[in-house]
């Protein structure tokens, strides 16, 4: 049986566009995969990255600081350091005493610069 070469043309149109439309599936399919297994390698490595410095964190010093800084918390007492959160700064601390303790320079608000020295 001959086809017409019209009906040919639109049969292999046809299988040419279901097959396109498989290829896209499967490849969505393949990159959703990939995807997973990149999440899943990401996990992985976060966590080995964890556990090593964990491991050099714990070589450097063997002082526990989530249990040290728990322990501060636990003996704190209520009212600690509002003389310094409530007072006036400039007397707690005067400007030439802070500057000196912190080694600022001192630079004053005039926009000349020879001022500066």
């Amino acid at each position: 049986m001959l086809v017409a070469p019209q009906q040919r043309l639109h049969c292999e149109t046809n299988i040419s566009s279901k097959l396109s439309q498989a290829i896209k599936d499967d490849t969505i399919s393949k990159r959703a995969g990939v995807q997973a297994i990149q999440h899943g390698q990401d996990r992985i490595q976060k966590g080995l990255d964890h556990q090593r410095h964990r491991l050099i964190a714990d070589w450097i010093s063997t002082t526990d600081f989530p249990l040290q800084q728990s322990d501060f918390i636990a003996r704190r007492e209520d009212g600690t350091g509002q003389w310094f959160l409530g007072g006036d700064r400039s007397t707690i601390f005067p400007k030439r005493n802070l500057v000196a303790v912190l080694d600022l320079p001192i630079y004053t608000t005039t926009t000349d610069a020879r001022d500066r020295t």
